[in-house]
């Protein structure tokens, strides 16, 4: 394999991994707890968020000093299908 390939192939898993990140972050809506959970730092779970929210082109999360919020743009992709 080429370097350009592998690092495709890299780039995706660390593209799963966000999302991953994200999943857990919604659902806890803490990023700490999440760090705990994933057994990561709470820095690079706010990493892999950024990471998603530079990909995707908007936030992801509203951040307040009582915690996170969903963003309509993140909420919108958490509904389930059908």
């Amino acid at each position: 394999m080429r370097g350009g390939t592998i690092g495709a192939m890299k780039g995706s898993r660390n593209s799963l991994t966000s999302l991953r990140v994200f999943l857990v972050a919604a659902r806890q809506l803490n990023f700490s707890r999440t760090a705990e959970d994933l057994h990561l730092t709470q820095s690079a779970v706010s990493k892999h968020v950024q990471s998603l929210e530079e990909r995707l082109g908007s936030a992801l999360f509203k951040r307040t000093p009582t915690g996170l919020r969903i963003t309509h743009a993140s909420g919108a992709g958490l509904r389930p299908y059908g």
